[in-house]
This record gives structure tokens, C-alpha cells and sequence, in this order.
């Protein structure tokens, strides 16, 4: 049932203009603003997430490319730390491009396309944030074997994949929350740009906060913030 009632939402065009002043913010999150500004929006991001590819896609061939630079662990943590982004950047000039010259949303993926944008979304958003405290809690360990006067010796390979499957893995269960139903996390346009997680009522949203974002975001912020 809510489903179906989240489909016929996702269906209707609400405007930002015909909204009544006393609109809920959660109907204001939902409603689009003029088709001028989404066209602009839409364009802007096409460029950048294209650019933003390119130089994920320069540093992850070139470092894999060359043996010499495959055997520094940290050239291998920073490919798996592009990596998300490249994944987010690439699929999201797709959808930007296809908004674009549609002239409305246009997702990839057809009837469960909003979701699958809301999972590549979060996905590399939450990857690269908990890479980075991969990355953080290594060079910690490079200056504390510094500061001890000891020497300092590199992780195995096994070691980085277990340590970037685990972040990997961890990221992609939380990017598939819109996919579950007992999960208070729906996906839907924000301001009819793009799919993120939205909130629908105050439980939801202290969810997407605390819950979340909280993951997703604060929780391996305030990890690299420890480290430094």
C-alpha cells in the first residue's frame, strides 16, 4: 500500500510555485522549482560529474598501470578511494545528461530508476568518507611507528581487500535501505533534480539523520577528526 501510494506521488508534478505557503517542508523538498533552473542545475552537474570521472578514471589507470606504483599501499588506497567517486560521477553525468535533453527527470533504470539513483548516491558518498578513515588510520600508524622509532611495515594486499571489502560491503547495505521496506528511508527527488534519501515524517527524518547520515557521513567524520 505504501508503495502504491509512493509511486502515484512520485508520478504527479508539483511545482514549487503552486504550493500554498503553509506547505509542509516535506512537500517543499519534493517540488520543483522553475524548468529553467532544473535545466541549469541538470547541465552543471553533467559537466562536473564528467570531469570528476575523468580524473578518477587518470588516477585509478594510472597508478594500476604501473608496477612500481602498485607496490606503495597507499597509491592502492587512493584508487580505492576513487573509486566510489568514479562509480557516482560516471552514472551521474548519465542521468544529468539524459535530465538534460529530456527536458524532466529522466533516471537510469527505468520504473526503479530513483531508487537505483539514491543507491549509487549513497554508496559512493559513503564509500569515500569511510575509505578516507582507511586512509586517516594508516598514516596514523606511519607516524606513530615514526615518532616510537620503529620500523614502519606496509599491510599485505589481502590486508587492503579485507579492509576495503569491509567498507565497501558496510556501504552498499546502507545504500540499499531505500530498497527495503521495514527501513524508514525513502527515495525521491529532491527538488525534482536528483533521487536522495527524503524524509516523509518526523520519524523518518530523525532516522535519516541519526541513522543515516549519522553512518554515512558524521560518524566517519568525526573517526578521521580523532585520528588527525
Amino acid at each position: 500500500e505504501w508503495s502504491a501510494m509512493w509511486r502515484r506521488h512520485m508520478r504527479d508534478d508539483v511545482w514549487q510555485k503552486d504550493l500554498a505557503v503553509n506547505a509542509s517542508r516535506y512537500e517543499w523538498n519534493r517540488a520543483k522549482p522553475e524548468p529553467a533552473v532544473l535545466h541549469y542545475v541538470w547541465g552543471t552537474w553533467m559537466v562536473t560529474a564528467a570531469c570528476a570521472a575523468f580524473a578518477s578514471s587518470l588516477i585509478i589507470v594510472g597508478v594500476l598501470h604501473s608496477k612500481e606504483a602498485r607496490r606503495n599501499v597507499f597509491n592502492l588506497l587512493v584508487v580505492f578511494l576513487c573509486l566510489p567517486d568514479f562509480v557516482f560521477s560516471c552514472l551521474c553525468c548519465i542521468t544529468c545528461a539524459l535530465s538534460y535533453s529530456a527536458g524532466e527527470y529522466t533516471p537510469i533504470g527505468g520504473a526503479m530508476g530513483c531508487e537505483w539513483q539514491s543507491f549509487y548516491v549513497i554508496f559512493g558518498f559513503t564509500g569515500s568518507m569511510w575509505m578516507g578513515v582507511v586512509i586517516a588510520a594508516e598514516l596514523r600508524h606511519v607516524l606513530r611507528c615514526s615518532h616510537g622509532r620503529r620500523a614502519y611495515m606496509q599491510p599485505s594486499l589481502k590486508q587492503v581487500l579485507r579492509r576495503t571489502g569491509a567498507v565497501y560491503a558496510g556501504s552498499l547495505f546502507i545504500a540499499s535501505w531505500p530498497f527495503i521496506s521495514a527501513i524508514p528511508v525513502r527515495a525521491d527527488t529532491a527538488s525534482g533534480m536528483a533521487c536522495v534519501p527524503l524524509p516523509y515524517d518526523v520519524s523518518s527524518e530523525v532516522f535519516l539523520w541519526v541513522v543515516n547520515i549519522g553512518l554515512a557521513a558524521l560518524l566517519p567524520l568525526l573517526r578521521i577528526f580523532f585520528l588527525a
